[in-house]
């Protein structure tokens, strides 16, 4: 059984993510 906090942890993970790969492609380039 999945909570909603899990679930919810793991889309701040993938946000958190996206954000700093772009934070390094536009400071790379």
């Amino acid at each position: 059984m999945f909570s909603r906090q899990s679930r919810l942890r793991h889309a701040v993970a993938d946000t958190f993510a996206m954000v700093v790969y772009c934070s390094v492609v536009n400071h790379a380039d």
